[in-house]
């Protein structure tokens, strides 16, 4: 029986990568995200977004292109490597990657992205590496593995079973993780200073008896945290330039074009995802490393690589391994689109529509009975780095009768503020358009003590969306950020709404 388009996209959408985008029953990954959903007002791109219409069928068109292509009898390792070059070729357009200095290399997700560098480095230095993991809770579940080249799931992208824990390559076995925490038991952030002496410490150590040491600088993490400081690195660079590699965390998306220039230019390695900020399918992964890193031959580390790529993702001339991977070409198709769209918008609608974000949330969600909020200090970039100057994750702590709610609670509210909802009794209109409105807001976080907070976030999908729908307008931006701030008013009301009485939804 042949599938639809549709059909076969909604498979594709969910394969090729790991254990989390195996589908529920509810056709939802391990995020509680579908592969398809129009109604949705998105403020989840913290954690992932669930594909728009527009999104979608963009999708289809591209699915029934491959079709055709295969029908005419193209192989599909032939269309990855043309559809893949043309991809790179409009992030370098897009980003500061113009030159061939650097390589660009595409992966299942941002966590394997992890373990497919430690392989590359491994490749090119030979050398035992101490991988100094800052923010291991910020930066995702898998990653404390992942960066120790170590499998974190039962599932590889090509399809093999394999036992969470052990090493992805002979050649990873040394391999060695330290990691650096940016919360204290509480849950309350550490001193930056704090956090840069221990980062120091780890390679004082790991230097001292030969090891080559990665450190992760995160560049946003889920609650918005930057770690550590651009002085520690700076430092450590002039200390051991040898023996000391920068992987840049900027897997959130929520980056600037000049701070990526900064960190090409220092010789670092760039690491994101073409979905969260910039709203394509998840799980889309993104290396940009200097050639100085890539290795000169791949046979050491070949096999470990092919549970996670081919050829064709890393740009490979003249070697073919590894099995194609259509449902990653799809998700990169799908997020490049949607990377092009936000970077149409102009500049100053997206400042203002990111400006309007930071100021409005705090004052929409300033009831503190029932909301716990936190601001933070944004890196002083204002005028300089347009996105990465404010604060786009507002991580919140729902309260009922001023106490926290428990994990299960928090989950029951998530999934409820996703559903169109009765109200039993006389609401107002207000009450009852905000319990018909739909939410997706950013998966819970820990923080310390039970406590677990949800986040509200801004994406380049929902600029991009309030672009298209008030460009037309005498004053585009002033149409856009009524809008914004009706949805926002809509999700604090159907909060409120809920936090009164969450067991009766």
């Amino acid at each position: 029986m042949t599938l639809s388009p549709q059909e076969e996209l909604l498979h594709l959408l969910h394969s090729g990568a790991d254990d989390r985008t195996a589908p529920d029953i509810l056709l939802r990954n391990r995020y509680g995200r579908a592969a398809f959903d129009d109604g949705l007002i998105r403020f989840g791109s913290c954690t992932s977004s669930t594909p728009s219409e527009a999104q979608w069928r963009f999708g289809v068109d591209r699915l029934v292109e491959l079709r055709d292509r295969t029908l005419r009898g193209e192989s599909l390792q032939s269309i990855e490597h043309e559809v893949y070059e043309r991809i790179r070729a409009r992030l370098r357009a897009l980003m500061p990657i113009a030159d061939e200095s650097h390589r660009l290399v595409f992966t299942p997700s941002g966590t394997d992205a992890e373990t497919v560098f430690v392989l590359l480095l491994r490749a090119r230095c030979g050398r035992e590496i101490t991988n100094i993991l800052v923010a291991p809770r910020e930066v995702g579940a898998g990653s404390l593995q992942a960066a120790g080249g170590r499998y974190f799931s039962h599932h590889t992208a090509d399809g093999r079973s394999v036992n969470p824990g052990d090493p992805v390559s002979p050649a990873l076995a040394e391999v060695e993780v330290r990691s650096v925490e940016v919360r204290d038991e509480e849950g309350n952030p550490l001193d930056i200073a704090a956090i840069d002496q221990r980062v120091k410490d780890c390679v004082d150590e790991a230097t001292g008896r030969g090891r080559l040491c990665i450190i992760h600088l995160v560049a946003h993490g889920k609650t918005g945290v930057h770690a550590p400081s651009l002085a520690c690195v700076e430092e450590l660079g002039a200390r051991f330039p040898q023996d000391l590699v920068v992987l840049v965390d900027a897997a959130q998306g929520r980056f600037s074009r000049t701070g990526m220039q900064r960190a090409l230019n220092a010789g670092e390695v760039f690491m994101t995802t073409g979905s969260k900020f910039f709203g394509g399918p998840s799980f889309s992964g993104l290396l940009v490393l200097p050639r100085t890193l890539f290795p000169d031959s791949l046979e050491t580390v070949a096999d470990g690589l092919a549970a996670y790529c081919n050829s064709r993702h890393l740009g490979v001339d003249g070697s073919d391994f590894g099995v194609p991977n259509p449902g990653l070409l799809i998700r990169w198709w799908i997020a490049l689109h949607s990377i092009e769209r936000y970077y149409a918008v102009p500049g100053d609608f997206r400042y203002a529509l990111l400006r309007h974000f930071e100021t409005t949330v705090p004052a929409i969600f300033s009831d503190r009975k029932r909301f716990a909020i936190r601001t933070k200090s944004v890196p002083p970039y204002e005028g300089t780095r347009l996105l990465e100057s404010k604060q786009t994750v507002f991580t919140v702590t729902p309260l009922r009768d001023g106490h926290p709610l428990r994990e299960a609670e928090v989950h029951r509210l998530l999934d409820r503020l996703g559903r169109s909802l009765p109200h039993a009794g006389s609401p107002s209109l207000e009450e009852y358009t905000a319990l018909q409105c739909r939410f997706e807001l950013g998966q819970p976080v820990p923080l310390g003590h039970g406590r677990h907070a949800v986040r509200i976030a801004i994406g380049g999908e929902n600029i991009s969306q309030l672009y298209d729908a008030s460009h037309h307008a005498a004053d585009s931006a002033a149409a856009a950020m009524q809008t914004l701030s009706r949805q926002l008013e809509a999700l604090c009301r159907k909060l409120n709404l809920l936090l009164e009485n969450l067991d009766a939804y």
